[in-house]
């Protein structure tokens, strides 16, 4: 009797002997052998692979030998055979090809395997040192993965692993190379607020602009359109406009670009509006009968306006009226309820920023 793995490959010898003279010819067989059992005719050497399904599970093999003489006779033997199960590794059913992709897009590879064991084996699948961000779904193996900024341009290998529920429990491995091809993405703008100005002083802002692209690209900042006199700083973004007494009024749209040094060459631009006001000046200073000053100037809503006073423009000092006055209107005023202690007094103005 034999105790053998499934699908190993069990050989026996089984020959017999005739007694007469002459010797007569002997043919085998098996009765009723399991699928698979075969057994040579001429020398009766058995050969058997049991398969999948036949273990675990207990096979009776009998052989009968026939001899050629008159009347023909024959003899039979049979042994037990006990196959025990063995568990089989799971197997992919393909190796994924090879990917090359932009970054920041999405791949998705379906990675499955199959278990030849029956009954079939649980399958879990997991990614070995993956790039980052690299995912593996632990039940059907598709693998996806969004290369980020800082992955392109890059070579990575994903290699996945199937393990199954078996005793041992085995597992396989497949890889393949993912090429990462850098993307340029475009500069983004900031928002620029609307903004009312006085004529004649000069107004700037900062343009700022972000590039997400790893390594950074070189930015350039341009005008597209805009009044008159409007400067943009390539480098830095500065924007710098004096409106002078004729832009009294208007309402000017500027429209400014960014522009990145990446291949291709991608920009964003942003507009937004500035609004000419009458120049920052005093329109009128009146004294009250008890001797406080008034002072009144041209002014911008929502604005902060501080007024300095000094008595002596040789030797003084220039000191503030407080408090700063949030203007309401196009105009705002402030009372200088000391003034009256002064022969002289001189005033002066500033928008706070």
């Amino acid at each position: 009797n034999v105790t053998m793995d499934e699908l190993a490959l069990l050989t026996v010898t089984n020959t017999a002997s005739d007694a007469d003279i002459p010797v007569n010819g002997l043919t085998y067989a098996l009765l009723a052998p399991p699928a698979g059992a075969q057994i040579n005719p001429t020398n009766g050497v058995i050969t058997w692979t049991p398969a999948e399904d036949q273990g675990p599970g207990s096979n009776t093999i009998t052989s009968v030998v026939t001899d050629d003489g008159v009347p023909a006779l024959s003899a039979t033997n049979e042994f037990e055979v006990v196959v025990d199960e063995v568990n089989a590794e799971p197997v992919f059913d393909e190796t994924p090809t090879n990917v090359t992709m932009d970054e920041l897009t999405l791949l998705t590879v379906t990675n499955t395997a199959s278990d030849a064991d029956i009954p079939v084996n649980a399958l879990t699948y997991a990614l070995l040192a993956p790039p980052a961000g690299a995912q593996i779904n632990p039940t059907n193996g598709v693998i996806t993965w969004t290369p980020a900024e800082s992955q392109g341009p890059g070579a990575n290998t994903i290699t996945s692993v199937v393990t199954d529920n078996g005793s041992p429990v085995l597992s396989a491995t497949n890889s393949f190379e993912v090429v990462v091809t850098e993307v340029n993405t475009a500069p983004v703008l900031s928002a620029v607020a609307d903004a009312t100005i006085h004529a004649t002083a000069p107004f700037s802002v900062a343009i700022a602009a972000t590039d997400s692209d790893i390594p950074t690209n070189t930015l350039t900042f341009s005008l597209v359109s805009g009044p008159t006199g409007v400067l943009v700083n390539a480098g830095s973004g500065l924007f710098t406009w004096t409106p002078d007494t004729g832009d009294v009024g208007s309402t000017n749209a500027v429209t400014v670009k960014v522009q990145d040094s990446g291949i291709p060459v991608l920009s964003d631009t942003e507009t937004f509006a500035l609004i000419a006001v009458n120049p920052l000046a005093f329109t009128s200073m009146q004294v009250d009968p008890s001797g406080s000053a008034e002072v009144t100037w041209n002014a911008i809503s929502g604005q902060t306006y501080r007024v300095w006073y000094i008595d002596d423009l040789v030797d003084g000092s220039w000191s503030n009226l407080v408090p700063d006055v949030v203007a309401d209107g196009p105009s705002a005023s402030q009372v200088d309820a000391a003034a009256s202690n002064e022969v002289l007094r001189f005033y002066d103005v500033f928008q706070m920023e």
